[in-house]
């Protein structure tokens, strides 16, 4: 796990989530956030009925709502240490030790409901197996250190469901209230990892035991339950109206439910289970006769629920989205591998498991693809790996170098054009390194000003020294803005310079330029008199 943490820089390889997240942070340490957003719940709330910003596809504002404690938790480093590279380590470092634990966490549950169930059924072996070939699957290596929502919530799933177990396993009835805690801070964190918690509750119930045992473990989930819905109904007052579940419905019919190009959903269901689906299998031909196994193949039908419908809508689906079909299939896999590791067949799935293992390492895999008559092969690719698209390189330190001369004007109202290869996400890099937020200011209402537009139909917006859009719509309208504003534009370095535009500043990956006279350097020396 180490050797995994050890090998990922600070917003490498992350979801596009990441840096606008990010960027949020800095709204939530440098303003009081929760407080203005509360204060315009109902005005959030009314942007669901299309109300929402010309530049927003959707109300952007809600889908922040909906994920107040991820904001908040990731905003903990940026208070700590300003709109710095410190503070971006320091939050990778805390999604880096977030993963493992969350994983050592779910192979604890693993073994509780094993022992509950079904005695000697998930052993060591096995989930020392199960966990080694998860930490060793893509998916494993490409959330560890990734700061979107799935990842802390992966952790307080399994400390809200080990919390669950341990209660109904002693007389410690508090461990249920606990959980119930736990669970409504990680609806706080991603309002959906709730269903994971729940879906554990719903399928255990049928395996609980006689009557007696059953009636304990009721009454224990009753006080989890109870205690939760005494934390969300706290929360949906605070926030009304925009804890109510049918504003969430509405938000959820309000997106454009399309599928995104690329890999087939079907394949990013394996991707996110990685190679717990080996183990899994194994445990598959004890269906009928281990109380396990039938408990782990319900969790994880129920679990999937929120997938199934996604997938069979056919709507965009990204691999962090499937993580709750991650804790069945560690128990499933735990259960398979310690009936495997224990029966004659196991030198053949040991083997079975190295040949995956090597399989999944890019440089083996990319050999194999390269050989004549070996392509197909790829097939086999879109099952292990988190596609391409889904992992970007964001280069912090050039974004950090780009947003000192963005916001380095001198006092001048800028504009900076973000050539088409320049996503969005890179501009909230830009943003989130540039001048901190007055503690006073309103964000709750307050768009993205990252979000593309021409320039010439931008607003200025308070406290935001610099105009971010795509371009202009004719030579006038550039004419007209170089008139008082600091005209900037970015681009990749492959791209062609923009007609009448300087060099700036040039890093590894990108271009600055400026449009209009440059600024004439002061001759006289350092601490010299003008």
């Amino acid at each position: 796990m180490l050797l995994v943490a050890l090998s990922r820089a600070p917003l490498a390889d992350v979801h596009w989530d990441a840096p606008i997240y990010l960027y949020q942070a800095k709204r939530f340490a440098e303003t009081a956030y929760l407080v203005d957003v509360a204060r315009n719940a109902q005005e959030i709330v009314a942007q669901l009925a299309g109300a929402w910003p010309e530049d927003e596809s959707y109300s952007e504002a809600f889908w922040r709502s909906s994920r107040l404690g991820h904001i908040a938790l990731l905003g903990a480093p940026v208070a700590a240490f300003g709109s710095t590279d410190a503070a971006i380590t320091a939050a990778h470092w805390m999604f880096v030790l977030a993963m493992p634990l969350g994983l050592l966490a779910w192979c604890r549950v693993s073994h509780l409901a094993g022992r509950a169930l079904e005695p000697g059924a998930v052993g060591a072996g096995g989930l020392a197996s199960s966990a080694l070939l998860f930490v060793l699957s893509d998916v494993h290596g490409y959330l560890s250190g990734n700061l979107v929502s799935e990842v802390l919530s992966f952790g307080l799933g399994a400390a809200a469901v080990w919390a669950l177990l341990a209660s109904t396993a002693t007389a410690a009835g508090w461990l249920a209230a606990v959980s119930g805690g736990l669970a409504f801070l990680g609806y706080t964190v991603r309002v959906e990892s709730v269903w994971i918690w729940l879906a554990f509750m719903l399928a255990y119930l049928p395996f609980a035991g006689a009557a007696e045992a059953r009636a304990r473990t009721l009454r224990r989930f009753v006080l989890a339950g109870g205690t939760a819905l005494l934390g969300y109904a706290t929360y949906a007052f605070v926030f009304h109206p925009l804890a109510d579940p049918r504003s969430y419905l509405a938000f959820a019919a309000s997106l454009a439910q399309r599928a995104r190009e690329g890999v087939h959903a079907g394949n990013l269901v394996f991707v996110a289970g990685g190679m717990l689906w080996l183990g899994a299998v194994f445990a598959l031909p004890r269906f009928r006769g281990s109380r396990v196994v039938r408990f782990g193949v319900l969790w994880l039908l129920l679990a999937g629920l929120p997938s199934w419908a996604l997938i069979a809508s056919d709507s965009a689906v990204q691999t962090r989205m499937l993580i709750g079909l991650v804790p069945p299939l560690i128990l499933l896999s735990a259960a398979g591998w310690t009936f495997v590791l224990g029966a004659r067949q196991r030198c053949a799935a040991l083997g079975l498991a190295v040949v995956f293992v090597l399989m999944s390492r890019p440089p083996i895999y990319g050999w194999f693809v390269e050989q004549p008559g070996l392509w197909r092969i790829q097939r086999l690719g879109a099952a292990m790996f988190v596609p391409r698209y889904e992992r970007v390189d964001y280069v912090p330190r050039e974004m950090a170098a780009i947003s000192a001369q963005v916001f380095g004007g001198e006092g001048r109202p800028g504009i900076l054009i973000a050539a088409p290869s320049v996503k969005q996400e890179y501009l909230n890099l830009v943003r989130f390194y540039g001048p901190a937020y007055p503690a006073d200011a309103h964000m709750a209402l307050a768009g993205d000003p990252t979000n593309p537009g021409r320039c010439e139909l931008r607003r200025d917006r308070a406290h935001e020294p610099v105009r971010f859009c795509t371009g202009f719509g004719d030579a006038a309208a550039l004419r007209t803005s170089l008139v008082g504003h600091r005209v900037l534009h970015l681009r990749r370095v492959g791209d062609p310079p923009l007609a009448g535009a300087a060099p700036l500043l040039q890093t590894t990956g990108f271009v600055l330029e400026q449009l209009g006279p440059l600024p004439v350097p002061d001759p006289s020396p350092e601490g010299s008199p003008p």
